[in-house]
């Protein structure tokens, strides 16, 4: 019971925001279908000419997400990001439906690998627009956590109810039956997610000029060293997870295990199961300031896993390593996901999530194809030992970028505390909240001390945590101000001199928040901009009256 309190904990925070359940029950629904399609894709194409077949379809449909993830997912930036979700799970289900009409009608393998590559262009657009609506539905960071943390467990139950019953139905009715439930369930996304309220798209793209929007995630990436380094370790393990889920679990179940081809979807469910027990333990991470060792550590046995693969014969014991790279993955998503959150813009988190949606379909496909390569000159144990080798050498290599971004997103609750308790930015979500509080630079000022000078040009303004700074205009004091307030907003907001002197009345301590950071916060969000517009003309306002 004990083991199971982190996990009650984030369920409680999430179940407080209607909301937010319904997004996680559509995820659920959601993840089921798309993890059942990719298993039952695998068979079809392994039963309709091989290894060869499997690995090129799932290289092709890599390809095509890759190729417009970036984009599609954009549409989340541009749109109410609720009605880009039902959209994508109502074309998801209509192609998937296709699917089992033509394998129903049809004797070519054809139709389904084209419709399979047009899934593959709608079925990306779900999950960044999702990713980038969770900061905006949740209240606090922990919860935020938290939501991230059921998102991965869903996943894992996706992971194992998707496979499970996309194989069983090929094995017990073959594939056509196997493809309508999947596009049922897809619709059943569509019900659930039309119940999450709307979010405001206007302020989602605010700040990029029309022209330069559809590259703006790549932009982000390239500029931000921090979401680099996170995309860069997520990518390489979406490598291994391609070249073991898209091909190699086919191999391991046929030719060591002795399994029928649809067995294949019953070895690969049992991730699920290991990501179910991942959520578990990471559950345990809500509230942490450190992130990134545990995600260490579930890539390093996800690892070890796929090398005992590589010497073993035994089913339990094969079932057993699946599960434990079902764990790895669950911790991968959870840190790399809240930490690109916290880290990137959420004018443009939709497109950042879409970037990193094309970076996984790519790896994927990646994957897939070397190691169809890969295995056609090299035996399917030395396979699995190259393959496992690839993560850790990457941790390796990322760890100090990994480090520096797990230190820069552990914000201090204090400093939380002390926006949240300050008008502006009390409208934030958590996520945001968290950005600003790790730009802020602790300033220790003495009696008498001027942190600015009236006529002077802007170029930070100042939150006071504790002591009392006073106000001075033309040489006659004006008002005294004391924790919790904002002071030299108004030359940033209105890009004009400072309005007035600020002085340290007795020991203060500060917090100093850069020009560019600020007005960042400011022009990103329509409920901020309006709110700062509103203080900076009442404190303008006071300012004119106490001079007359």
């Amino acid at each position: 019971m004990r083991a199971l309190t982190p996990v009650a904990r984030a369920v409680r925070l999430v179940g407080r925001s209607r909301r937010l359940t319904w997004a996680q029950a559509a995820w659920a629904a959601y993840i089921t279908a798309e993890q059942g399609l990719e298993i039952a894709l695998v068979v079809f194409a392994y039963g309709h000419g091989g290894i060869t077949a499997a690995g090129l379809l799932a290289a092709a449909r890599s390809a095509a997400s890759a190729v417009t993830a970036p984009f599609t997912a954009g549409l989340g930036d541009r749109f109410d990001r609720r009605l880009v979700l039902v959209a994508a799970a109502l074309l998801t289900s209509a192609v998937v439906a296709c699917m089992s009409l033509a394998v129903a009608m049809a004797h070519s393998r054809w139709p389904v690998f084209v419709l399979a590559v047009v899934a593959a262009v709608v079925i990306p657009v779900y999950r960044p627009v999702q990713a980038a609506l969770l900061p905006r539905l949740s209240e606090t960071p922990a919860q935020l956590t938290a939501a991230n943390v059921l998102v991965s467990m869903f996943e894992g139950v996706g992971n194992l109810a998707g496979p499970a019953l996309a194989g069983g139905l090929i094995v017990w009715a073959g594939a056509a039956p196997a493809f309508a439930a999947l596009a049922a369930l897809s619709f059943a996304t569509a019900l659930a997610v039309s119940r999450v309220p709307s979010t405001p798209a206007a302020a989602l793209a605010a700040g990029v000029s029309r022209t330069r929007r559809p590259l703006a995630g790549f932009a982000t990436v390239a500029s931000n060293a921090d979401v680099r380094v996170l995309m860069g370790t997520f990518g390489l393990s979406m490598v291994v997870w391609g070249a073991f889920f898209q091909v190699l679990v086919v191999a391991v179940a046929v030719q060591r295990l002795g399994a029928a081809e649809g067995g294949a979807g019953l070895l690969a469910s049992a991730a699920g199961v290991g990501a179910i027990l991942g959520a578990i333990g990471s559950a345990g991470l809500v509230g942490r300031p450190r992130l990134v060792p545990a995600m260490a550590v579930g890539l390093i046995a996800w690892s070890a896993a796929l090398v005992a693969l590589a010497v073993t014969t035994v089913t339990v014991v094969a079932y057993a390593m699946v599960i434990v790279t079902g764990t790895g993955l669950v911790l991968m998503d959870v840190v790399t996901f809240t930490l690109l959150q916290r880290a990137a813009d959420d004018r443009l988190l939709a497109r950042v999530f879409g970037v990193l949606e094309s970076l996984m379909r790519a790896a994927i496909g990646l994957g897939a194809l070397t190691v169809a390569a890969l295995a056609s000159v090299t035996s399917l144990s030395t396979t699995l030992v190259l393959v496992g080798a690839l993560q850790p050498i990457g941790l390796l290599v990322a760890w100090r970028g990994l480090s520096r971004v797990d230190r820069l997103a552990a914000a201090d609750p204090a400093r939380i505390r002390l926006l949240r308790s300050v008008e502006l930015f009390s409208f934030l979500p958590p996520a945001e909240m968290e950005r600003v509080a790790s730009h802020l630079q602790r300033v220790d000022a003495e009696s008498g001390d001027v942190l600015m000078r009236q006529g002077d040009r802007g170029d930070r303004v100042f939150l006071v945590k504790s002591g009392t700074v006073e106000v001075i205009k033309d040489g006659f004091h004006v008002a005294d101000l004391g924790p919790g307030s904002l002071v030299g907003e108004i030359a940033l907001l209105r890009d004009v001199p400072r309005t007035a002197t600020v002085r340290v009345a007795d020991a203060a301590e500060l917090y100093a928040l850069e020009r560019d950071e600020f007005l960042r916060i400011v022009t990103g969000d329509v409920t901020v901009a309006g709110q700062a517009d509103a203080i900076a003309d009442a404190r303008l306002n006071e300012l004119g009256e106490l001079q007359t």
